[in-house]
């Protein structure tokens, strides 16, 4: 989830174990209203959300393999707010990840942490920086 001008950008999730949805909401707090908006590229089940000049950033998301198995991705998206569509970000450097932790700071992505796949760290912990 990402609060950007007085709105709440959410999507994805996990309604049963092992399945992800690439759904993606936004809600007007002053009006009170959900409308959906374009889906995600991936299945987002793990993923965390920043707002910045226009933008959502999602990282940490997840790719299906086949139904009901879902990997990692390296490969992550933001959301252009006035053109309702993805865009893919640089491809992150850090290798495969899922709950990769978001933060803006001064017009700087920081995200670190996380769970490394396909036989990487379980728990990395450094962090890395990215410059929309």
């Amino acid at each position: 989830m990402a609060y950007y001008q007085g709105k709440l950008y959410i999507g994805g999730g996990s309604p049963v174990q092992g399945f992800f949805l690439r759904d993606f909401y936004v809600y007007d707090i002053q009006t009170n209203t959900w409308t959906r908006l374009a889906d995600h590229p991936n299945f987002n089940g793990e993923g965390w959300a920043v707002a910045y000049n226009g933008k959502i950033y999602v990282t940490g998301e997840r790719v299906p393999l086949n139904p009901g198995n879902f990997e990692c991705t390296d490969q992550f998206y933001y959301y252009n707010i006035a053109s309702n569509s993805w865009s893919p970000m640089p491809v992150f450097p850090g290798g495969l990840r899922s709950s990769l932790r978001l933060a803006e700071l001064n017009g700087v992505l920081y995200g670190g942490f996380g769970r490394q796949c396909l036989g990487g760290q379980p728990n990395p912990r450094e962090w890395w920086a990215f410059c929309p």
